[in-house]
């Protein structure tokens, strides 16, 4: 019955995804959907500025306003985030077993468990990543994680396709204004030439 839910809520996302040409509202719709479906306290996106290696907080969703970790930035390989961009492993942390100095004070504060990181695969390199919180006792199990990672990877392909749509219509206005430019180029060149040859006469 689980499985059966989780893939009709990932066949539910792909639509959404698969749809949209926009970032934000793929990144808004996921989340939401994602913190009812596994009741989450709060959930962001880090997402990986192209070839850089620099990964910038993109989205966040919670009763708070407050980001959960207290950096809005982070490089490959550098705490949490970067470390499961890098690798491309999960990280789960029990706050009631165990600290973690890079989540702002408040999350503990407000009743959070268990912080889950998973990578947003692309074809290439990751992405980003998506972390969230979970304030309820029962710690999330293997399926949840697999679960997480499928979203993370649909949302990695989808963003890829927004971003290479967007390299596409800016390819297509340059081409475009190089054969414009060519055109006048050729046009004034004849002007030019009927002027001399006039001229000539």
């Amino acid at each position: 019955t689980r499985r059966n839910e989780d893939l009709a809520l990932l066949d539910e996302l792909a639509s959404t995804l698969a749809s949209s040409t926009d970032i934000d509202q793929i990144l808004d719709k996921v989340l939401t959907q994602l913190m009812d479906y596994l009741g989450l306290e709060a959930s962001e996106i880090y997402l990986r500025q192209h070839d850089s290696k620099n990964l910038i907080l993109k989205m966040h969703k919670g009763k708070s306003n407050n980001h959960l970790c207290d950096r809005t930035q982070y490089v490959m390989g550098e705490g949490i985030i970067g470390q499961t961009v890098k690798s491309g492993s999960p990280i789960l942390l029990d706050l009631s077993k165990s600290e973690c100095n890079e989540l702002v004070p408040e999350v503990k504060a407000s009743g959070v468990r268990q912080i889950a990181v998973v990578s947003l695969k692309g074809r290439r390199s990751g992405m980003g990543a998506l972390i969230v919180a979970a304030r309820h006792p029962q710690p999330l199990d293997e399926l949840e994680v697999q679960f997480l990672q499928a979203i993370g990877s649909w949302m990695a392909t989808a963003i890829e396709n927004v971003r290479l749509h967007t390299q596409e219509r800016k390819l297509a206005v340059l081409e475009e204004r190089e054969r414009i430019g060519m055109d006048l180029h050729d046009g004034i060149i004849q002007s030019i030439y009927a002027v001399g040859l006039t001229l000539e006469h």
